[in-house]
């Protein structure tokens, strides 16, 4: 059997050796990051996604990071995830609190996953890595349906907008380790187990 790997000991390293080179993530990370506003209330709009009992001990970079290996998400799908990012702060116009932010980015993942593959995992093998429950994490995607009016399109020339935009943009802080050699892409396949649970999104 798999072993068990904690996000609170996993290794950037590891996701470097694993995963194939995503230009644009550590950018997208840090603007993510930044959104947090301590001590901000948390807005009736983002009640869903509120932890309880707030600033979730796993650092966002550190979260994303591991849901990003884990799901083996690829640069198209984190531009898609980025566009629905910003549909929903359009909407809610508010500042976001720390205590939000996770489960916001693991709600749009979900999404953008669903949106823009044509095979995903399932939301009980995202429950899973996040150490949540099914009807939690079903209860994020509705929230965050509603946010955007079900608006999941997005066009060709908006995506390319997005990704070069992004491209433009240098992360914040270093990247979360040294990119190692990557091989050839391939095709996606069939999803398997989460390969690096648990994440903990909020206690």
């Amino acid at each position: 059997s798999k072993a068990t790997v904690s996000v609170l000991n996993w290794s950037p390293l590891r996701f470097a050796q694993t995963m194939p080179e995503c230009r644009i993530f550590d950018s997208v990370v840090s603007i993510v990051s930044s959104l947090a506003v301590d001590d901000a209330p948390v807005p009736e709009a983002f009640q869903t996604f509120a932890a309880p009992g707030g600033r979730p001990a796993v650092p966002f970079a550190r979260f994303a990071a591991a849901l990003r290996l884990a799901a083996e998400t690829s640069e198209p799908v984190l531009v898609v995830q980025v566009v629905l990012l910003e549909r929903v702060l359009k909407k809610v116009k508010a500042a976001v609190p720390p205590c939000v932010v996770h489960r916001l980015w693991l709600a749009s993942l979900i999404l953008a996953e669903k949106a823009a593959q044509d095979i995903c995992f399932p939301n009980a093998d995202f429950a899973k890595l996040c150490s949540m429950p099914v009807a939690q994490v079903n209860a994020m995607e509705r929230a965050f349906i509603d946010l955007i009016d079900w608006e999941f399109y997005v066009s060709e020339e908006e995506h390319a907008r997005v990704s070069e935009a992004l491209r433009d943009i240098p992360a914040a802080a270093a990247p979360l380790a040294p990119r190692a050699p990557q091989p050839p892409a391939q095709a996606r396949r069939t999803p398997r187990a989460p390969r690096c649970p648990v994440v903990v999104v909020g206690e």
